[in-house]
């Protein structure tokens, strides 16, 4: 009796989903785990996001075409996924979600990206000409991008509160603010991160703010200090990390509470003195 029964609840799902398909969506053979949406036909990226609903299963939606919304998610495990191609318009909005987000461009009024907690993984995803920041974590978020940009922001590439960022392999350029400013946040940069051309520094890590280069980064050609440690913040860096050329000193130490420390290569100039234990 019992195996009746759950085939009449699959039953029901599979009814569910061929409506969902006559209504214009394009559902592959098991609607509980991916979904295609063509943003240039009409499709919402953010229907296919609250088809998804809570249940624990991992959810990809595959995207192309232009999207002109925002996006918010709060369901955990889900995957969007732009095969290089698609771009978003908007924002994309992570309440608290495990997520990731994968192949796509995102431009648009707005942040591109704001984490409100949560664990927000950006594979190769470019962010180009948000009105806002580019990224803006806040809550204990968890922020790791490997490969893709953050470009021309109207504000700082990524701004941090009381968050956590891993970048492997980024290029941070061109943003009106700084490339990357956090507060009381942990930053980790590997691989060939590049951080340069930002109207401000290229990171100021501020208020018990930690970072963490383990090269081979390149941090130049900001208008202001390549990397800027104050407020009881520190620097630890490994590696063949190269900080030069910068407008101002490449690598200070805002007051003798922060400290800096190279083991493998200097900045071509450095101000960190006095540290005071």
């Amino acid at each position: 009796m019992k195996i009746f029964r759950i085939g009449a609840a699959v039953a029901a799902l599979l009814s569910i989903s061929i409506s969902a398909g006559a209504a214009g969506w394009n559902w592959p053979v098991n609607p509980l785990k991916e979904v295609y949406v063509d943003c240039d036909i009409g499709q919402s990226l953010q229907d296919a996001v609250d088809m998804a609903g809570w249940t624990a299963r991992p959810y990809t939606i595959y995207v192309t075409g232009t999207c002109d919304e925002d996006i918010t998610i709060s369901r955990n495990r889900l995957q969007i996924n732009g095969g290089g191609e698609a771009q978003i318009s908007g924002r994309i909005r992570n309440f608290g979600a495990s997520i990731t987000l994968r192949d796509l461009t995102i431009t648009g009024p707005g942040e591109g990206l704001r984490a409100s907690g949560g664990r927000t993984r950006v594979l190769d995803v470019h962010f180009v000409n948000n009105d806002a920041d580019g990224i803006h974590a806040t809550g204990n978020a968890m922020v790791s991008l490997r490969g893709g940009s953050v470009d021309g922001s109207s504000g700082s590439g990524i701004d941090l509160q009381s968050s956590v960022l891993n970048l492997h392999n980024v290029q941070i350029m061109s943003n009106m603010g700084n490339g990357i400013h956090a507060l009381m946040s942990q930053i980790t940069i590997t691989g060939e991160t590049q951080i340069f051309s930002n109207d401000v520094h290229g990171i100021d890590a501020n208020l018990h703010s930690s970072l963490l280069i383990d090269g081979p980064v390149v941090v130049t050609a900001n208008d202001g200090s390549g990397i800027r440690v104050e407020l009881d913040s520190g620097l630890l860096a490994f590696g063949p990390v190269e900080i030069n050329g910068n407008g101002e000193i490449d690598a200070i130490c805002g007051d003798s509470e922060s400290s800096a420390v190279f083991t493998d290569s200097q900045p071509a100039t450095i101000l960190c003195s006095d540290f005071d234990w």
